[in-house]
């Protein structure tokens, strides 16, 4: 009796003993895995803070990163770089239903943007260039008021509209002056003076020596794509020039004008166009083919706010507010 009794009280001690043991066990792969996920969620922290410190306190350039071969190590000779007001953080998740398309904000203010085959470049109303990385505002060296990304490179022209372009991480000076400059076209660019007078660079003229070749016509500003280019003159009559090549940027005939009025437009790397009138106003040209590049009408956008300045790549269109904010609309 008593045997049996001690072997009954061994067997319930040890099965606490057992129970007791795997419960600590559970509890200490229970406490790593909430440790590990409380890390990472610290570290995630860290990395988000650290991208807004360095972005609003202005006064020094952010650290290299992965994408610093895009970025150009020594700035254009004048004007000297200023700081930036820009405050750029993540994309908001706060969405918002405007006419077709779902917008998002993206924190910061931009004056102009360009995107171009995923990357997105802008400059604010300090000259300061900024590009988006990993959905964070990095602070590019050089003080622009126009920059322009496409398949031609990244080019921009200073408030004394000197020219530039990045070439190998260093922004080199070339010959020539212009107001506004775009990069859009099939390894040409394109742009028009102070005077409205209109020059496009070919291929064949890209290298050295540099020859501007001027295309008939007076425009305020123009854009080009893989169906030619579009522009807008001081009136805000909208023209399009057809048959623009790699090798004859000038094109095959003169500009046709197009019904409407914007104030300016850009023509995306799909070739689609969208603009803005002087209202603030959004339209997208409709009906745009290889057989019929000047579209068949426009479509008004009721986008967040007003706008001054828009530019469409991979089924995004970027827009300027009036009050220089930012928006992602898709």
């Amino acid at each position: 009796m008593h045997v049996f009794t001690y072997v009954n009280v061994c067997v319930t001690v040890s099965f606490i003993v057992f129970v007791f043991h795997w419960t600590c066990c559970v509890f200490i792969c229970l406490s790593v895995v909430v440790g590990l996920c409380v890390l990472h969620c610290v570290c995630v922290s860290l990395y988000r803070g650290t991208c807004v410190h360095i972005l609003v306190s202005q006064h020094h350039l952010p650290p290299p990163s992965p994408l610093i071969f895009l970025l150009p190590l020594s700035s254009p000779p004048s004007p000297p770089q200023r700081s930036s007001s820009l405050f750029p953080l993540t994309i908001s998740s706060s969405l918002s239903l405007c006419s077709a398309m779902q917008c998002r904000e993206v924190a910061g203010q931009l004056r102009q943007i360009d995107v171009s085959g995923g990357q997105v470049f802008g400059t604010n109303a300090d000259d300061a260039i900024f590009t988006l990385y990993r959905d964070c505002w990095t602070q590019v060296p050089g003080a622009l008021k126009h920059i322009t990304v496409g398949p031609s490179g990244i080019w921009g022209v200073n408030s004394t509209n000197a020219i530039f372009k990045l070439v190998n991480a260093n922004w080199v000076q070339v010959p020539g002056q212009l107001n506004q400059i775009d990069a859009g076209g099939v390894q040409f660019v394109a742009g028009v003076n102070t005077s409205n007078n209109i020059r496009c660079l070919g291929q064949r003229y890209l290298g050295s020596p540099v020859f501007w070749q001027d295309i008939p016509g007076s425009l305020k500003y123009c854009s080009c794509g893989p169906q030619g280019c579009w522009g807008v003159d001081n009136s805000e009559n909208i023209y399009v020039l057809l048959g623009v090549t790699t090798q004859q940027c000038q094109g095959t005939g003169p500009w046709q004008q197009v019904n409407g009025s914007l104030s300016m437009l850009e023509v995306g790397s799909d070739g689609s166009v969208y603009g803005v009138n002087h209202a603030g106003d959004i339209y997208h040209r409709d009906g745009i083919t290889s057989s019929n590049p000047a579209g068949t009408g426009w479509t008004f956008l009721r986008e967040c706010g007003k706008s001054k300045h828009v530019s469409f790549d991979q089924g995004h269109l970027w827009v300027i507010t009036q009050d220089n904010q930012i928006m992602d609309c898709s």
